[in-house]
């Protein structure tokens, strides 16, 4: 739902459950934003009457697409006019091209493949795009100046507890904002508290789970808006955006690294390069922490992770999504993506010199099999190794136009593989298995007794027995409370098969077992 709202009867709101877009279609404030004062003073003072609040079930990327374009009616296409946009149709595909006067054969083609309206873009002048870039800009600036005033108080309250002598404890007690100001102020404090052993034979609280799905949601429509300007400008112009989702992803670990690891790779009605930049800087992260990064490392490796296939952006999409094998014309364009995205990386200020070797390496294989110039071993940066990992894994599990998705226990097993063959560092595998198990995170499994059981964290001691949520009974009904049990202490028990939700012999949310 779309609802137009006037500026002159904004309120301030602490944590917007939905965007609000400028009339370009481009928003002004994102869903989990807050809304003040100084914001909507910022509206009046530059001439913006009304907003449009967005529901959370429409997709801003459609929304702004509708925002932006007129609908005209093709018995209102005169030949001869000319227009100074091009005429596309329903799916956006061009029809006519701009500054051309429209043949007298345009409307009756049209009319005999029944096509009764065209959309023309909307003019600059109407659309005032360049005014919503600069308003999100200011919008963006008095928020940082909210959080640095809240944040100065925070702050002090950290140092008053002492925190790098008593880290743990401290940061349990804190807030999420408290939690993210100390992990930029103290990076240790950040590991330290990822290293404290917790008891992953309890159930996820509901505010953890909520949390996570909230995160992972306003992380995809950031990246969404991140991309959507990119290829409008074919750069990236929005640091902060980028920034705010690898604090967002930092949050995430802090409060459950597993849940947050499988939901991050369920997300299929968002474009796939959008999901899979989550994805990837997910895994990535997680990875990294495995292996010993500290704090300031697993955060260059999250930005690199979400920005490794940037360059994708510059590739036709009838490329990206052609269901037909690729000519070797189609293949060899896909393989320039990497040096397409350090261009748009370019001028990129206070960008962490890694994120671009990351953007550049990360299709190489350490037996020289990769692209774009076949690097081998210890040329290629271990960052860029740790993503490629992320980067396949999620690509894998993913459906595809070109083919259907892969299980997880799939996934890994195929990355195993490829271990094997020496294409991929077999160091950075086992830190992979260490947080995702050879039976990943969120599968369903067929355990030796009958019952069906769900995988909600990996086992510190074996891969292949993983700590799962016993979902039924022996006879394959539900069951009313779910029994963790940690498989590596439980000889008798063994499994079976990984399950496809599908053949599971009841119905099953996204969450349940966690």
């Amino acid at each position: 739902m779309i609802r137009e709202f006037a500026v002159n009867l904004l309120k301030p709101i602490p944590c917007l459950p939905c965007a609000i877009l400028h009339k370009s279609g481009n928003p002004l404030w994102l869903v989990k934003e807050t809304v003040t004062a100084e914001g909507i003073s910022c509206l009046r003072q530059n001439g913006v009457e009304s907003v449009f609040f967005v529901s959370a079930d429409e997709s801003l990327a459609d929304v702004r697409h509708r925002f932006c374009h007129d609908i005209i009616p093709v018995d209102q296409l005169h030949p001869g006019e000319t227009l100074a946009s091009p005429i596309l149709d329903a799916d956006g595909k061009l029809l006519f091209e701009a500054n051309r006067p429209i043949p007298e054969s345009l409307p009756r083609a049209l009319t005999r493949r029944d096509v009764k309206t065209v959309m023309v873009r909307k003019t600059e002048e109407v659309l005032e795009e360049k005014k919503a870039e600069t308003l999100r800009k200011s919008l963006e600036e008095i928020a940082q100046k909210v959080d640095s005033a809240a944040s100065s108080g925070l702050l002090r309250a950290l140092k008053e507890e002492d925190l790098p002598e008593n880290t743990v404890e401290a940061v349990r007690k804190k807030s999420r904002k408290t939690l993210m100001t100390a992990l930029e102020t103290e990076g240790q404090a950040f590991m330290d508290f990822l290293d404290t052993p917790t008891d992953k034979t309890l159930p996820v609280t509901e505010e953890v789970k909520e949390f996570c799905h909230d995160m992972i949601a306003q992380s995809l429509e950031h990246i969404q808006y991140l991309f959507d300007q990119v290829q409008r400008n074919r750069r990236i112009i929005e640091v902060n955006l980028a920034e705010k989702t690898i604090q967002n992803i930092m949050s995430g670990l802090i409060r459950n690294r597993d849940l947050l690891m499988f939901t991050s790779t369920d997300h299929g009605q968002y474009e796939y390069l959008v999901s899979h930049a989550l994805a990837t800087a997910v895994i990535a992260s997680n990875i990294s922490i495995n292996l010993g990064f500290d704090a300031k490392q697993v955060r260059v490796i999250v930005y690199g992770g979400m920005l490794a296939d940037i360059g994708m952006l510059r590739v036709p999409e009838s490329i990206r999504n052609k269901k037909e094998p690729l000519t070797s014309a189609e293949y060899a364009e896909i393989r320039r993506h990497p040096g397409y995205g350090m261009d748009m990386l370019e001028h990129v200020a206070n960008l962490p010199e890694e994120v671009k070797y990351i953007v550049y390496q990360t299709h190489e294989r350490v037996d020289g099999s990769g692209y774009p110039h076949g690097k081998k071993g210890v040329v290629i940066h271990p960052y860029a190794q740790i993503v490629s990992i992320a980067d396949m894994y999620s690509s894998i599990i993913t459906p595809r136009p070109f083919r259907d998705a892969e299980s997880p226990y799939k996934g890994m097993e195929k990355l195993v593989l490829m271990c094997g063959k020496r294409q991929i560092n077999a160091e950075y595998i086992r830190g992979f298995l260490k947080c995702n198990s050879m039976f990943p995170v969120g599968s369903f499994l067929q355990l030796s007794d009958g019952r069906v059981a769900r995988v909600v964290a990996p086992s510190e001691s074996d891969y292949m027995r993983p700590i799962v949520s016993v979902l039924s009974d022996a006879q394959g009904s539900p069951v009313e409370e779910y029994e963790r049990l940690m498989l590596d202490q439980h000889s008798e028990v063994h499994i079976i098969s990984s399950l496809e939700r599908s053949q599971l012999p009841f119905n099953a949310d996204m969450a349940i077992g966690f």
